[in-house]
């Protein structure tokens, strides 16, 4: 469940969000006082540069021509513990030269943590882990070093060997400035489909192929589920489960939307909730529940946890749902109804923009170089080695991340226990970009929400719900100084 605890989907207060935009005037401050901060130089020679080994992703380190420690600063959790796992395989490559110390620090104090590290140019970290969201403030700020300099030195990074292609190129342009690439991915997560095999069997439903269905191929075959669980005589269950309840109204909302091909956030700052798209889009979410009865009404009060045990106890042939829950589902201990008859798919997509339409709503954890290091290259180094292709197998295997590598979540070995992972691939390919916005959190958790489940509650129509949101999330912007 990692990525409930994500960045985006844990509901921040205001006084966190006065927070973030403390830092992001500091960065301005001190970028205005005394520069922005300066990134160190790879050297790209010297004494150290003599030992190499060109037969590792990081020359350099793997020769033993490095030395010291490097610090690692990332929230607690299990990708966190894939770090503390792996670092004495890489003191080991290094011929204990080099060594990794992990500071893991508790998710309840992280988001003040990390911001208030860089805030004050601490060098007590040397490489970071930074998700997606926080990377909004981060990035701009100058909180990070760019790692195009360290790919480019042969010394330092075998480029062959590393594959950086090996993740698709929409997940990459998550953590991209102006051409430049901030950080590499350890774990990516996404919303996803789930279908039960023996029920579409039975029902005479067609499987969707590695792109998912459409929309419209999608509430056809949940209009023949609806009449033949009618026909079986089963009560509480329905053809499809998701959940609108807070955060997931926002995010179900805009992945929705995104398909439909909304755009959402004009030049990726005003709000624009309100596009004919959206509101398409919303409206037939709820002619698909209110209408036509083809989800459970009980899905205003359903997110992560609520779709789980719903899809766990059998109560739907479909499920939109986080691949987290996966291992459960597959589980036949924890999951006897849905183990060995669950197969997994991408979140569907509308007919006339095709199943390429970037839609998803990313969620990733990756790897940087804090622009405060006094180690840059070492940090480099180890971050390099760390989300490798070979080294991110580990990790993917015995938990800690997903990596977002197409050649692992395609691997014949790694999908016989984690079959799930082609569908998440295949969702990394049409993750969509987030907006530029420092507040964009507050938005998604708390604006979004409100006006969403006036709709679901049916105190508004979807267009008077989106107008509105639209213009609070416009004043809220400018009372930030962000439009």
């Amino acid at each position: 469940m990692a990525r409930l605890q994500n960045w985006h989907q844990r509901n921040l207060t205001r006084r966190t969000m006065l927070q973030l935009m403390a830092g992001a005037t500091s960065a301005g401050i001190l970028s205005a006082c005394v520069g922005a901060p300066s990134a160190q130089t790879p050297s790209g020679g010297g004494a150290a540069a003599a030992a190499l080994d060109m037969n590792s992703v990081v020359p350099r380190a793997a020769g033993g021509g490095m030395s010291g420690e490097v610090v690692v600063g990332i929230m607690g959790g299990p990708e966190a513990d894939a770090h503390i796992r792996l670092v004495s395989r890489f003191a080991e490559m290094t011929k204990n030269s080099l060594t990794v110390r992990v500071e893991d620090v508790g998710r309840d104090v992280w988001s003040s943590r990390w911001l208030t590290n860089f805030q004050s140019q601490s060098d007590e970290w040397d490489a970071v882990n930074i998700q997606n969201g926080p990377f909004k403030l981060a990035g701009p700020a100058g909180f990070l070093q760019p790692l195009n300099d360290y790919m480019d030195n042969p010394e330092l990074l075998n480029k062959e060997l590393f594959n950086l292609a090996d993740w698709p190129q929409a997940l990459l342009d998550l953590f991209t400035i102006d051409g430049k690439l901030y950080e590499f991915p350890q774990e990516a997560s996404t919303l996803m489909f789930y279908y039960r095999t023996d029920l579409l069997e039975k029902y005479g439903i067609e499987a969707p192929g590695p792109q998912g269905y459409s929309w419209d191929e999608l509430i056809a075959n949940c209009r023949i589920a609806k009449e033949k669980i009618a026909a079986d005589g089963l009560t509480d269950t329905y053809p499809l489960l998701f959940g609108t309840k807070r955060t997931h109204s926002s995010i179900h909302f805009q992945q929705i939307a995104w398909s439909y091909g909304a755009d959402l956030f004009i030049d990726g700052k005003i709000p624009n909730f309100n596009a004919p798209e959206a509101i398409a889009a919303l409206e037939d979410e709820v002619s698909w529940v209110v209408d036509e009865g083809l989800v459970t009404p009980g899905m205003v009060g359903y997110e992560y946890p609520e779709v789980l045990t719903a899809y766990q106890q059998g109560k739907a042939v479909f499920a939109l749902q986080w691949n987290a829950a996966a291992p459960d589902i597959l589980n036949p201990e924890k999951s006897p109804e849905s183990a060995g008859k669950t197969a997994f798919s991408v979140f569907p997509w509308q007919a006339d923009k095709g199943p390429e339409q970037l839609r998803l709503w990313p969620s990733v954890w990756s790897m940087g170089v804090s622009a405060f290091s006094k180690r840059p290259e070492e940090a480099f180094e180890y971050i390099a080695w760390f989300t490798s292709q070979d080294v991110a197998r580990d990790y993917v295997m015995k938990g800690g991340g997903s990596s977002g590598r197409q050649s692992l979540l395609s691997d014949p070995e790694i999908l016989a226990s984690n079959p799930q992972f082609a569908a998440m691939g295949e969702g990394f390919k049409v993750y969509h970009a987030m907006p530029d916005l420092v507040s964009y959190d507050f938005i998604n958790t708390d604006i979004l929400p409100a006006h969403l489940q006036a709709v679901w509650q049916g105190e508004k129509s979807a267009k008077e719900a989106l107008d509105a949101a639209t213009e609070e999330a416009k004043q809220y912007l400018t009372d930030k100084g962000e439009i």
